[in-house]
């Protein structure tokens, strides 16, 4: 790792532990009208589940190569911090989990009902407490399975899809039609916040079809990445960091070629050393985000790239 990414890494471990509230969640703010914070269960897990990629003691952290790139100081350092972070931050996903095994999108005080994505995204956290070897005796899956009965978004589908798979359970048939219905859908990108809403989308998919091994990779690697591409440029134009963030991660995870990744791996690295604050902007529709989970996302991908480049961006 350079020195510089390297400096990049440490730093930001430090920012996303001062960030961190005392209920174990993380800031998210309003970002139209008048900003306010409002907890969301969906950035709870999309934060988790980014700071995998910096956790030890998760197959997430196998392929970045950490131990070879920091001292041994600052590898004891990254791991308490981002371990400590994650637990205290599945310790509030659980205290936000219904009597019935579901989760609010808005948590337990918004009394919205239950959450098809934040429950599947949930779920997948709270895998971290089970042994692999019971997981398909786990209590969210038939709770999870069920959803599977409604009309889904397709972010939707790919979070139940990820889920039952990790748990083992056999749903060939539905991430097929998935892939069919994936590869049927297209749509121009005109604005930033269209922009978003596709990255968003994109990013739940490719995350699935990389966590959770799906069949069909390269059928779903050849309809999304040059989409993702275009729809980088398109939120790029207006300046965004999150569309930079969600790109560089949905094209690490669908393996996009390393001369493009080199390309995304120098914009995120122009992103930590720019002297322009982090902003909250809108994951998907959601109205709702954070400078934390932009953090996370761009810093997860990062050192997925330098792994998969060798370093070869800076």
């Amino acid at each position: 790792m350079p020195a510089e990414l390297r400096r990049v890494l440490l730093g930001m471990v430090n920012y996303l532990q001062s960030e961190q509230l005392a209920n174990g969640d993380f800031p998210y703010f309003r970002t139209s009208g008048d900003s306010f914070y409002c907890p969301c269960i969906l950035l709870s897990t999309l934060m988790h589940d980014a700071l995998g990629y910096l956790d030890p003691h998760t197959p997430l952290y196998d392929k970045t190569y950490l131990p070879d790139l920091l001292s041994k100081d600052e590898q004891r350092f990254v791991a308490a911090s981002v371990t400590g972070m994650r637990f205290r931050l599945r310790a509030f996903i659980a205290w936000q989990e219904e009597s019935n095994g579901t989760w609010q999108l808005f948590g337990r005080e918004s009394d919205l009902g239950p959450d098809t994505g934040a429950t599947a995204a949930a779920a997948v956290s709270m895998l971290r407490t089970y042994p692999i070897d019971r997981r398909s005796s786990n209590r969210h899956v038939p709770i999870v399975e069920s959803l599977l009965n409604a009309q889904l978004s397709l972010d939707e589908e790919a979070n139940v899809l990820r889920f039952l798979v990790l748990t083992g359970r056999s749903v060939e048939d539905r991430v097929a039609s998935f892939r069919t219905r994936l590869l049927s859908e297209d749509a121009p990108v005109e604005t930033q916040t269209e922009a978003l809403k596709r990255l968003a989308v994109a990013y739940t998919i490719a995350r699935a079809w990389r966590q959770a091994a799906l069949p069909g990779r390269d059928e779903v690697a050849g309809h999304l990445v040059p989409r993702i591409l275009s729809w980088r440029q398109a939120g790029a134009k207006f300046g965004g960091q999150l569309p930079c963030a969600l790109s560089a991660s949905s094209l690490v995870d669908l393996g996009c070629a390393t001369s493009s990744l080199r390309e995304i791996g120098k914009d995120l690295i122009s992103l930590f050393t720019e002297s322009k604050s982090w902003r909250s902007e809108a994951f998907q529709k959601l109205e709702i985000g954070s400078a934390a989970v932009t953090v996370a996302i761009a810093i997860s991908a990062l050192v997925r790239i330098n792994a998969q480049t060798g370093g070869s961006f800076c």
